[in-house]
């Protein structure tokens, strides 16, 4: 199903939502949203595809390129845990592939504690896995 802007707005598959903390990201954007929705930061460097996709995103039936504004796009971590109070309010029970910032040990806790667990490293971040239950008692939603 889509809406009148032609993003698609069902659930994925996979049930995974792409997060871009990269402030000068040069990856694809489009086969991600083809895939699943995209949460990437506002930076002058993505700007360009971020515009593209939004362009692109009517005709294309992709899901939804997110641009999050940032304070300080150099804390890849915090912006992460920015991004990660927003999705509460636009995903449920929703998994996450991360890419621009390296599962170091502060980020394994971070995540951790956000009650996700990191199962798999990727050439430019990790997959991390949402703790049944834990996230939404984290939350306040059980």
């Amino acid at each position: 199903m889509t809406r009148e802007t032609g993003w698609k707005w069902r659930p994925t598959d996979d049930n995974q939502v792409e997060i871009v903390v990269d402030p000068d990201f040069h990856g694809d954007l489009m086969p991600m949203a083809k895939l699943r929705p995209v949460w990437i930061v506002n930076t002058e460097q993505n700007q360009v595809q971020i515009d593209h996709s939004w362009l692109a995103g009517k005709g294309e039936n992709l899901y939804e390129v997110s641009r999050i504004p940032v304070e300080n796009p150099h804390d890849r971590e915090g912006d992460l845990l920015m991004i990660l109070e927003s999705l509460d309010d636009h995903h449920l029970g929703y998994n996450i592939i991360v890419h621009g910032l390296e599962a170091s040990d502060s980020v394994k806790e971070s995540m951790e504690r956000e009650r996700f667990r990191i199962t798999e490293t990727t050439a430019d971040g990790f997959l991390a896995l949402r703790v049944p239950g834990d996230r939404e008692r984290l939350i306040g939603r059980l």
